[in-house]
């Protein structure tokens, strides 16, 4: 009996740890980008902006799925050879919630500032990455990254005379989660 067990427990890990993790038919696209401004009182560049996102992360879950936790992450080079990673927007997927098993966001804000402290924004080409972390039922949990796309941040500032609110976005938008 505790063989067997050892035994599935052992199969439980494999199948996780070298097992696929497939997300298929990804799409990324920056559609508007609403404010680029220098934040005089954080003193760091800022952006918000809106994008569209369709994924099929059908691929992540399995028997011992339990929660899916999704961001999303823009990537630049601020020196050379020095990468800035900043989380712009994230989900919680619960196994039960197959409706969001195929992504299919239209126009969506970005739930996080995009900021740079050293200012050097303008004009960059921005890495877009969808990172997932599966949280396992039992045993170890398991992460990735899958590259998504790119675009480039604009060479001028926009809406300059705009102030950062406390959140991107309208104030009256509802929340993802």
């Amino acid at each position: 009996m505790m063989a067997g067990m050892v035994l599935m427990g052992a199969l439980n890990y494999f199948h996780g740890y070298y097992g696929s993790h497939i997300i298929k038919d990804t799409q990324f696209e920056m559609t508007n980008m609403n404010m680029f401004i220098n934040d005089r009182y954080y003193d760091e560049h800022v952006s918000e902006f809106q994008f569209d996102l369709k994924a099929d992360l059908s691929g992540l879950f399995n028997w011992n799925t339990n929660v899916i936790f999704l961001s999303v992450i823009c990537e630049f080079e601020y020196e050379e050879g020095k990468r800035n990673q900043i989380v712009v927007w994230d989900q919680r997927i619960m196994r039960e919630m197959t409706q969001f098993y195929k992504l299919d966001l239209q126009d969506e804000w970005i739930e996080y500032y995009f900021t740079d402290i050293h200012k050097s924004l303008k004009g960059k080409n921005v890495k877009v990455y969808l990172r997932w972390e599966q949280m396992t039922t039992i045993g170890p949990y398991y992460m990735g990254t899958h590259d998504i796309g790119s675009f480039v941040m604009p060479s001028q500032f926009k809406n300059e005379n705009k102030k950062r609110a406390y959140k991107p976005g309208p104030s009256d938008r509802v929340e993802n989660y």
